[in-house]
């Protein structure tokens, strides 16, 4: 009788500790989880808060002949910063800018650069330039564009609204630092997958293998 007892009690404590294992995993993926819905939308308001953060640190340090902004979000972002900055040696606002995009293609089932594309810099010849885009996630196409802008500009300076902890880029100025994923305000469409989204939904799912 007594080792029936011990066998079921040695079984249910078998169990017991399965359970916990089985909780702590789970709790693992919610809260991988949670980070990524914690920034899954930054809002307006926010943009607005590191943009001027941007503005204030630059105050005194740098001041561009024109802002160059990377793709989508160094369009909006180039935007902001034109209509509220002043251009060196000169008390107007509306600082010119000028909006450059990366094409990227599908090879043997990978996304990457084309390396064919081409582009004209010559506008930016001796000039000041701030160089910005909306984020920097894995820190790769920054330093693209640096590496030729630099090439022709007098002077390059880096900006950034957000920059993820684990980039392998670092810029001069930024609005905030993040990690996981998030969605910025002019990505309106809910079925877009940022690179920041992406990458955290890659880490749950090899998690959860």
């Amino acid at each position: 009788m007594r080792a029936i007892i011990d066998f079921l009690v040695q079984d249910v404590l078998t169990y017991v500790g399965y359970l916990f294992t089985v909780i702590g995993f789970i709790a693992t993926v919610c809260g991988t989880i949670y980070k990524c819905r914690n920034y899954r939308k930054i809002s307006w308001g926010k943009v607005e808060k590191y943009t001027l953060k941007i503005i204030k640190e630059m105050q005194g340090k740098y001041k561009p002949d024109c802002i160059v902004g990377i793709g989508r979000g160094g369009a909006v972002f180039s935007g902001l910063l034109s209509v509220n900055m002043k251009s060196a040696g000169s008390d107007r606002y509306n600082i010119p800018l000028y909006v450059f995009d990366r094409k990227y293609i599908t090879e043997n089932g990978e996304v990457k650069p084309d390396d064919s594309q081409t582009y004209d810099f010559s506008a930016l010849s001796g000039k000041k330039v701030l160089l910005v885009t909306g984020d920097v996630i894995n820190g790769k196409t920054m330093p693209f564009f640096y590496e030729k802008i630099n090439a022709v500009a007098k002077c390059v300076k880096t900006a950034t609204l957000i920059i993820g902890k684990n980039s392998a880029a670092t810029v001069d100025y930024s609005g905030k630092v993040l990690q996981g994923g998030y969605m910025l305000p002019w990505q309106l469409n809910k079925n877009y997958t940022k690179d920041s989204v992406a990458q955290t939904k890659k880490k749950i799912k090899k998690k959860t293998k």
